[in-house]
């Protein structure tokens, strides 16, 4: 270095002088001496010749010891200065560098000649302009390491430690910085430090961490990751019992078995165990262990652990979804992005008869039946790949070549980028549910016996043909018709007689008709055609006479002849009415009017009938006044038990008496109440009548009498709490429950929905009895009467009008009571006008009578009178 150098030249210099001083002394001394101990001359001369080698011997030794340890000095410095790898800076107190080695030439970017120049702030970067502060303030604290930042020659910054001192040479100050490039030291620990991160990190997210237990101490630590699944906060120093005790039953034993054996044998395990943590939540985690083992001994278990609760889940999710796709029920086929079918589960196979082996890498075309055509797969395709979903009815081929129909869903399952992966498509067999649709819709649209539309599908085609009636500027007929003496038939032949009957009503209809036309059976003997398409009325005509020209012609029943002839009434759209039901009671009315004039002929309808039609909207009116108007009457009629005679019944039977009309039959009023909804407030006063007239009874006759009332459906449809007031009321006035009985009709009994159940169940367990009046008359369900614990049947008048020993309304009769019977169920016959239907009912076990025979309905006072002896 060049201060080294410098110091050689200086250490040259002070030899020589050395030298010089020690001579002068040396002669100048040894002359004293001399002179002083030989005082001869010659001897002088000879011991100065002495002297001069002697002293030329001990300066030569001298000056070779002086300058070969100089030498030494040197070479030791200069290779610490060449040599070393830290740079090596030497600068004055002005902070001029002095001096520096090849590595700071090297490092700086500098040549020697440049650095000559150098003050120190050039070394250090633009914002650290107070040199001192980086050097000096730092050496005066005894060599202080510090790290900072320097600049090389072309201004890039690196960073370095700098190991700073004061040094004294001369006798001047100077300070010695030996400068380490720390740059790649720096980045690796930058990089280590975000390796540490990145493995913390991943730790986390894949909760795993590490954990390690000395043998010797039974003292263990683990990583911040596994205190965060133990749900503790982290800390050093674990005791073994501290880690066991977040295990339980069986999985501490697991846990303490696979430990003791690692320590003992030195056996590694790999586990998957329950915990509970700190916080009490159930975790899945998989411990593993690694003995660390030294001489034979086990010192250490080391070891990773790690939360697998979602893996489980997962595995648990994967377990159930695999579960599910081998035992559903529904097919399940998985297709990839190409349409490829990759699996299929156990009910394709069955239900397909395809084997997985046999698609696998086929499309679904394989099962294509051919009965949809392109524009419906398009149409599939379409709103697949708009939102991957589609769902419908698609016919599909099995293996053996069979047809099916099965319900198809299909659902796409998109990657991150929004991609298809997969396609599933889940189908279920419908084949026998469309063939059991196919028999429910006919059923509920098309009459089980002749085969023609029902009630419901009139309506659906009366519709369709006033739209196109509409559209088409064109008149349509309708034509209600009612068989004529069709009763009789059915009584004198039986009912399998009069199926037959209508059979062939039905197939003489459509042979009178057009193709276009529709023919229709509403039920019993009535049935309604459609003329569609009409340009005159003429039409109509010719149609009604064809009908009635093919029913001249009698029916062959069994062996007999019969002649049944058909009424007809006809309605014109749009004349009549522009609107189904007003069609129908169009027709209706005018088929009224047919039979009324002798039968077996046709009625148009006129303004006649819709003046009685506006008579009947005036009567409904006047009735909406009866009531407040006290204009109703309760007449009584007896009902009799026939063994003995005795009368502690009776119905209570509604009258009105209209102010300027006078008495207005029932018949004529009591429908108007139940389409207008009066009938409730009017069902409700006819109870509370009975009820304080029942209880005059029970006081003045017998304490038993019983009242029977009749409740319309619409009371039991409009009003689903009237039951618990009547029953209150009774309760109240101290009344048995048994005082009133309730008549229904057998087509409630048929449309019970909830609220009705409730009611009639309510009367039950109240105690109020119920009676099925007009029974046979309509369909009864056996099961009906059990359920809602029936306790009268009523013998309809029908079957009472022509009872005679042989007849068949005799057996009908006589089975009605017998089934009443073996069911505990009295029985009342209604109509009873001779002596001899009484006689022929009490014989066949009949339990009450009820008809003229034995009175008409009386006014209370006559009632009263009556039942006195």
């Amino acid at each position: 270095m060049k201060l080294f150098s410098r110091k050689l030249r200086y250490a040259a210099i002070r030899i020589p002088l050395i030298y010089c001083v020690f001579a002068v002394l040396w002669i100048m001394a040894s002359d004293q001496i001399l002179a002083l101990l030989l005082p001869e001359a010659a001897s002088i001369t000879h011991f100065q010749t002495l002297k001069g080698l002697l002293f030329i011997l001990l300066t030569a030794a001298l000056l070779y010891h002086l300058i070969h340890r100089q030498q030494l000095l040197a070479s030791r410095y200069n290779s610490l200065t060449v040599h070393a790898n830290d740079s090596i800076l030497l600068f004055d107190h002005q902070g001029k560098l002095v001096d520096a080695n090849d590595r700071a030439l090297r490092m700086y970017g500098y040549t020697r000649d440049q650095m000559q120049h150098i003050h120190a702030r050039q070394l250090l970067p633009d914002a650290a302009s107070d040199w001192r502060s980086s050097f000096l303030a730092e050496a005066q604290h005894n060599g202080i390491i510090f790290e900072s930042e320097h600049k090389h020659a072309d201004g890039s910054t690196f960073s370095v430690e700098v190991s700073a001192c004061l040094l004294k040479i001369g006798g001047s100050d100077y300070i010695q910085a030996i400068v380490r490039d720390i740059t790649e030291r720096l980045r690796v620990v930058e990089k280590l430090r975000e390796s540490e991160q990145l493995l913390a990190h991943m730790s986390a997210i894949a909760h795993i961490g590490g954990w390690e237990f000395d043998v010797e101490t039974g003292i263990g630590s683990w990583t911040r990751e596994v205190a965060h699944i133990h749900g503790v906060e982290f800390k050093d120093n674990i005791s073994a019992e501290f880690g066991l005790g977040f295990y339980e039953a069986e999985c501490r034993v697991k846990i303490e078995a696979a430990i003791q054996q690692a320590i003992e044998h030195g056996k590694p395990y790999d586990l998957e165990l329950e915990l509970v943590t700190a916080r009490g939540i159930r975790k899945w985690v998989r411990t593993v262990c690694t003995p660390h083992i030294i001489d034979g001994r086990v010192l250490k278990l080391q070891g990773s652990f790690q939360d697998i609760s979602d893996r489980k889940v997962a595995e648990d999710k994967m377990r159930l979804a695999t579960l599910v796709f081998e035992n559903s029920s529904e097919a399940i086929m998985v297709v990839d992005a190409e349409s490829q079918i990759l699996s299929v589960n156990p009910a394709f196979t069955e239900m397909t008869g395809y084997t997985a082996q046999e698609v696998v890498g086929k499309t679904p075309k394989i099962l294509a039946s051919g009965k949809q055509d392109r524009k419906f797969y398009e149409e599939m395709w379409h709103l697949l790949d708009s939102n991957g979903k589609w769902q419908g009815e698609v016919w599909n081929r099995r293996k053996n070549g069979e047809s099916y129909a099965e319900w198809l869903t299909i659902d796409t399952i998109y990657n991150e980028h929004g991609e298809v992966i997969r396609r599933v498509a889940l189908f279920s067999d419908i084949t026998k549910n469309k063939q059991n649709q196919e028999v429910i819709w006919r059923q509920a649209n098309f009459d089980q016996l002749t085969g023609l539309p029902n009630r419901r599908m009139l309506h659906d085609r009366l519709n369709q043909e006033i739209l196109k009636a509409d559209r088409n500027h064109q008149m349509l007929a309708v034509l209600f018709l009612d068989l004529d003496r069709f009763k009789e038939v059915n009584d004198t032949y039986g009912h399998l007689m009069g199926d037959q009957l209508l059979q062939e009503s039905a197939h003489r209809l459509l042979h009178s008709v057009r193709e276009c036309d529709t023919v229709a059976r509403l039920g019993g003997d009535e049935f309604v055609v459609i003329l569609s398409g009409l340009q005159d009325k003429d039409v109509v005509q010719d149609i009604a006479q064809s009908i009635l020209k093919k029913f001249d012609t009698p029916f062959q029943l069994d062996n007999d002849l019969t002649h049944v002839s058909v009424s007809i009434g006809i309605t014109i759209y749009p004349e009549d009415g522009n609107a189904g039901e007003v069609l129908f009671k169009n027709a209706d009315q005018a088929m009224y009017v047919a039979k009324n004039n002798g039968r077996n002929r046709y009625s148009y309808f006129t303004a006649s009938m819709q003046a009685h039609a506006q008579n009947r909207m005036r009567l409904s009116n006047d009735l909406h006044l009866a009531l407040p108007g006290q204009q109703f009457e309760l007449y009584y009629q007896p009902i009799v038990e026939l063994a003995t005679g005795q009368v502690h019944k009776a119905e209570a039977l509604l009258r009105w008496q209209h102010p300027t009309r006078g008495m207005i039959p029932p018949d004529n009023f009591i429908p108007l109440a139940e389409e207008t909804g009066l009938i409730v407030d009017i069902g409700n006063w006819v109870f509370y009548e009975a009820a304080r007239q029942v209880k005059r009874l029970q006081s003045l006759h017998h304490a038993s009498f019983q009242i029977s009332i009749n409740k319309s459906p619409v009371q039991f449809h409009n009003e689903t709490h009237g039951h618990e007031a009547w029953i209150s009321f009774l309760l109240m006035n101290d009344l048995p429950r048994q005082s009133i009985v309730v008549e229904i009709t057998e087509g409630l009994l048929m449309h019970t929905d909830e609220s009705i159940s409730a009611q009639l169940l309510g009367f039950r367990d109240a105690g109020v009895q119920v009676a099925l009046d007009d029974f046979g008359t309509g369909y009864s369900s056996l099961s009906y009467l059990k359920k809602f614990d029936i306790d009268y049947l009523k013998i309809d008048r029908i079957f009472v009008r022509n009872l005679s020993r042989n007849s068949s309304d005799m057996a009908l009769c006589e089975a009605i009571v017998m089934m009443a019977h073996k069911l505990d169920i009295k029985v009342i016959a209604e109509g009873i006008e001779t002596e001899e239907q009484r006689e022929l009912l009490q014989q066949i076990g009949c339990d009450f009578g009820q008809g003229y025979l034995f009175s008409p309905p009386l006014p209370a006072p006559a009632f009263e009178a009556y039942l006195r002896p």
